[in-house]
């Protein structure tokens, strides 16, 4: 199990909530994204975003299953991490520990590139 490409959209001032984006691969055998946490965040929530209809719809999800030897992409517009209660806003050029919880792997972790809010988010490490 692998985490890559690992950021964030820079907040303004006086917001407490983010969203992050990694590239999860699986291992040899199936897991499940169970939980994660962001230094800096109360809480972080799974949330997935949907075309419905011409209607942008986000829903959260418990868990994030990552099948073997497959990539999960957390991407603006599909899959994200909502980060909740920020302490302070994400600023252009930090890093913040990103720390995933697997039902079998354990704990992974990984920085979290701060970007530009109007990045895309190519060329995250």
């Amino acid at each position: 199990m692998t985490a890559t490409q690992a950021w964030a959209r820079a907040t303004p001032p006086g917001t407490s909530v983010g969203a992050a984006y990694v590239s999860i691969e699986g291992g040899a055998v199936a897991d499940r994204l169970v939980a994660a946490h962001v230094d800096g965040a109360a809480r972080v929530e799974f949330h997935e975003a949907r075309n419905d209809g011409g209607i942008a719809r986000m829903r959260p999800l418990t868990a994030v299953d990552v099948p073997a030897e497959a990539r999960v992409v957390f991407a603006p517009n599909g899959l994200h991490l909502m980060l909740v209660g920020l302490e302070r806003p994400l600023v252009v050029g930090e890093h913040r520990k990103l720390t995933l919880d697997f039902e079998h792997a354990g704990h992974l972790e990984i920085l979290l590139q701060v970007r530009p809010a109007t990045t895309d988010g190519a060329g995250a490490n």
